[in-house]
């Protein structure tokens, strides 16, 4: 394996060279670290690890690890429990989330939530990931999603939920802070998939700043963005919609909401290279959040059919594009033709959603689960687009090639 092969950590998005690695031991909560053995990065042995004070220390290896057989396990501690590797970033930082094989690879996928400070993002990034493993089973058709996450990690996912259920309102992800996490899709073929999404501190989005962009290197690697909008700073929304309601729901402060969609875009292009005039073509999920806010305002749009779109978990597809077509119409008819233009002239792969991440009768104090609304389509839709634009690009280039 050569020095310079990398691969970019799902959590943190650093780039990690494969030689840094860490192994870890859950067990006995210590460190191995790799040493260097010719040409090539050598795995340790369960018979060759007897210093009982490992810590930071070198371990000797036995066989040589080429970028085509890098395997996590069959790797052992001294106890003979498998050690984990995790990103080095990570591992400074005091986080211990396993690293699966198939990143080392560069074998998943990764979506971004974007959108500005107050818009929901936290939110929906902890009841989509809650709605997603208690219902993925249906929503995938049998196969079964399981997230790599630490115990502090899934507690701390836990404890967001019973915060929100108490105090109906939840912190948003702190400016020098991010939140991510990784989930696998195991495949009725055995074949596994691999995604992490990556949640954003909202003020990253209500400028744009060269000074800043640095801090924006996770759009790099994504192969999907959450475009989150709060539908209480739609100005024909606010129209219809007290102040005092969008007060209590959105804050005092006003969006301008183009602004927002300017920077994003503006972000994505300097992050990716992409000039200006072309289109970007990753897909993007326009999310119109807290529908929950405006349903008794906006009853001629959001009746009792469209409610019902939300009570089913099958039929992902069908109710993509209803929902699609619903936000859609919605936005022409409260005169955002002005935001709509702006979308469709940046981006080629976009589809719209509407949604209420705590649900359409959240009350505070409530005990029971929160019934979360529309949350799962997005992601299923970037999950279920991206092998669909997979297939179709491999089709163009071998047409291309003929």
């Amino acid at each position: 394996m050569k020095d310079k092969v990398q691969f970019i950590c799902p959590k943190c998005y650093c780039e990690n060279r494969i030689k840094d690695i860490t192994y870890y031991s859950p067990s006995k909560m210590r460190v191995f670290r790799p040493v260097i053995v010719g040409a090539g990065i050598e795995f340790p042995l369960k018979d060759v690890v007897t210093d009982q004070l490992c810590e930071g220390e070198s371990i000797k290896f036995s066989t040589v690890v080429s970028e085509n057989n890098i395997n996590s396990m069959g790797i052992f501690s001294e106890d003979g429990k498998p050690l984990i590797a995790i990103c080095k970033n990570c591992f400074e930082n005091s986080e211990h989330t396993e690293i699966p094989e198939e990143i080392f690879r560069g074998n998943y996928k990764t979506f971004v939530i974007a959108g500005s400070k107050g818009v929901g993002k936290t939110e929906l990034f902890t009841l989509m990931t809650d709605d997603i493993q208690r219902y993925g089973h249906k929503y995938f058709e049998g196969d079964a999603v399981s997230y790599i996450e630490s115990s502090e990690e899934k507690s701390k996912r836990r404890q967001r939920i019973e915060s929100l259920k108490r105090n109906g309102r939840l912190d948003g992800t702190a400016n020098d802070s991010r939140e991510s996490i990784i989930f696998k899709v195991k495949r009725s073929s055995s074949k596994e998939d691999v995604y992490s999404i990556y949640d954003a501190a909202g003020e990253k989005f209500d400028d744009y700043s060269s000074s800043t962009l640095a801090s924006h290197a996770y759009f790099n690697n994504a192969k999907g963005i959450f475009l989150l909008i709060d539908i209480l700073q739609l100005s024909g929304v606010k129209s219809r919609v007290s102040p005092e309601l969008r007060s209590e729901y959105s804050g005092i402060r006003n969006q301008d909401v183009t602004s927002i969609v300017s920077n994003l875009t503006k972000i994505i292009r300097s992050s990716r290279s992409i000039s200006q005039g072309a289109k970007i073509s990753i897909p993007i999920a326009v999310i119109l959040t807290k529908v929950d806010v405006i349903l008794k305002d906006f009853s001629d749009i959001f009746d009792e059919e469209f409610i019902k779109i939300g009570f089913t978990k099958d039929k992902s597809i069908e109710r993509i594009e209803l929902i699609n077509n619903v936000t859609e119409n919605f936005l022409n008819n409260i005169g955002e033709i002005a935001l709509l233009s702006q979308l469709r002239s940046e981006y080629s792969n976009i589809k719209f959603f509407i949604l209420s991440s705590r649900g359409l009768n959240f009350e505070v104090g409530e005990d029971e689960d929160i019934d979360s609304f529309l949350v799962e389509l997005p992601l299923i839709w970037l999950m279920k687009g991206n092998e669909h634009n997979s297939l179709k690009s491999r089709f163009m280039a071998w047409l291309g090639g003929q």
